[in-house]
């Protein structure tokens, strides 16, 4: 009988110490976007997404200029993407937007400077199903205006023009 008193104690003693250093900041999930204090985060915009066919190309390449990166949480647990906001610097055959909206795939590991900077990317359509982009969660703080995000296939970041 005491042996198991004994190991029922160190059972629950394991426990209530595990559980609680899993409550420490080391070991927590990212914070949804909606909990997070930063004022830039706190404000999700929609994600407009393709619907069926319309005018714009299923995918293209193109050069354009970063314009706009959205803030990001880190892309750990949670298989995360940003979006950032593309001026093409050539006229993109069937896309009349003035600029492109992609979703990027683990945003917080790629170059924290990007605004400003040239980038040749490979993009098609971004559609609701299960998983957009293959994200759990996309963060965004770009408004588009109506016009559909595009899931990011290649990002060459200063590319030789």
């Amino acid at each position: 009988m005491n042996i198991k008193r004994v190991l029922v104690s160190a059972i629950l003693f394991l426990i209530v110490v595990t559980g609680s250093s899993f409550s420490s900041p080391a070991f927590q999930k990212s914070k949804p976007i909606s909990s997070v204090k930063d004022e830039k985060l706190s404000k999700p915009v929609r994600v407009y997404l393709a619907k069926g066919k319309d005018s714009l190309p299923e995918s293209f390449e193109f050069l354009g200029t970063v314009v706009e990166r959205s803030p990001v949480t880190e892309c750990g647990d949670v298989l995360s993407a940003g979006t950032i906001k593309v001026k093409p610097l050539k006229k993109i055959s069937g896309y009349t937007p003035e600029y492109v909206y992609v979703i990027v795939f683990c945003l917080d590991r790629i170059d924290k400077d990007l605004v400003g900077k040239t980038v040749r990317m490979r993009v098609t359509k971004a559609y609701s199903g299960l998983t957009v982009c293959n994200c759990e969660e996309i963060q965004n703080k770009i408004e588009s205006d109506g016009v559909p995000f595009y899931c990011s296939l290649k990002l060459d970041i200063d590319p030789q023009k």
